[in-house]
């Protein structure tokens, strides 16, 4: 296995609308991980969460390695839609890295490209693969989508920090959580800054995880539109105006 990589940075990447993940970051931090020690490379991981695939705004993690990455290192992802599911997105990736002089190798392919012609044009037809593959997921949520509200199919769910637990004591902690995300959205705190309290503090999110900022998000609009919170607050949150 020889390569002449300077750095590797490895991308991590998940969907927050989607429920249930293939690939976790644990799953494809540990993947990568592996890799970089068999080449005895030095490795950083980089994370994004983002919205949705294609919304590459939002991804402030890919962004920052593509600004930084010099020649010879290279980007590291388990597969390629990690990287994009966008085959326009995808190519401009790669010309970045022709310009740049840096690599991008994918695992679960075990191809590096830019590195020859045959590479390069396995990841454009994975590419155009992965975009059609998109597109038709899109297409069957819409039709998912329109028939259940026409057929009156949807039930109002109620979020997980509202159901009750046989636990009287997971019970009580839930409250807690509640009383202070309310307490620290009133004094006029980022959803960032609430949700590194909230890490700090040792608390955990649904799954035993850390908490994020869009959980937040969502918890404050829960009781915003429950008349519990003051709305006027909410669009000054993540610009930082009212942060203390």
């Amino acid at each position: 296995m020889s390569t002449n990589f300077t750095k590797i940075y490895g991308y991590t990447r998940i969907s927050t609308n989607v429920t249930k993940q293939v690939f976790s970051l644990d799953d494809q931090k540990q993947k990568i991980t592996h890799y970089a020690n068999q080449l005895n490379i030095p490795c950083e991981i980089i994370q994004d969460e983002v919205s949705g695939g294609k919304n590459f705004d939002s991804r402030n993690g890919l962004n920052h390695i593509l600004k930084i990455i010099k020649k010879d290192e290279c980007i590291v992802i388990t597969t390629l839609d990690r990287l994009s599911r966008n085959l326009k997105h995808l190519l401009e990736i790669i010309d970045l890295a022709k310009q740049k002089g840096f690599f991008i190798h994918c695992l679960s392919l075990n191809i590096t490209v830019p590195k020859d012609l045959i590479s390069n044009f396995i990841i454009q037809i994975i590419g155009q693969i992965a975009e059609l593959e998109r597109e038709m997921i899109a297409s069957r949520v819409k039709a998912s989508h329109l028939y259940r509200k026409q057929n009156n199919l949807y039930k109002k769910q109620i979020p997980w920090w509202e159901t009750k637990s046989t636990s009287e004591l997971e019970n009580y902690k839930k409250q807690e959580l509640i009383k202070h995300i309310k307490h620290l959205h009133q004094e006029g705190h980022t959803y960032h800054f609430i949700a590194d309290w909230l890490n700090k503090m040792k608390y955990k999110s649904k799954h035993g995880g850390i908490f994020y900022p869009y959980q937040i998000s969502k918890i404050v609009k829960y009781y915003i539109d429950k008349g519990e919170l003051d709305q006027s607050k909410i669009h000054l949150l993540n610009a930082g105006i009212l942060q203390k």
